[in-house]
């Protein structure tokens, strides 16, 4: 009744334990790598996000500094 749950586990009459146990593992590796995909590309979005900021920011302050300079004047 276990194996009803898993999802592509109901054909279990000629599988021996040991099938089920490597198709078990098989299908939660395949969720993992999913997974490390996934954070992998929004770690990358993160990051050019974070330095497209971070380059904005410095422009921002460079050109108030630039401002600031010229002001005193």
């Amino acid at each position: 009744m276990l194996l009803k749950f898993v999802g592509e586990l109901e054909e279990t009459d000629c599988m021996t334990p040991m099938d089920v146990v490597v198709r078990i593992l098989n299908n939660q590796l395949s969720s993992l790598m999913w997974i490390d995909e996934k954070v992998r590309l929004f770690f990358h979005i993160f990051i050019f996000l974070s330095l497209s900021l971070l380059n904005v920011v410095q422009k921002c302050l460079s050109d108030f500094e630039y401002c600031f300079f010229f002001q005193k004047l």
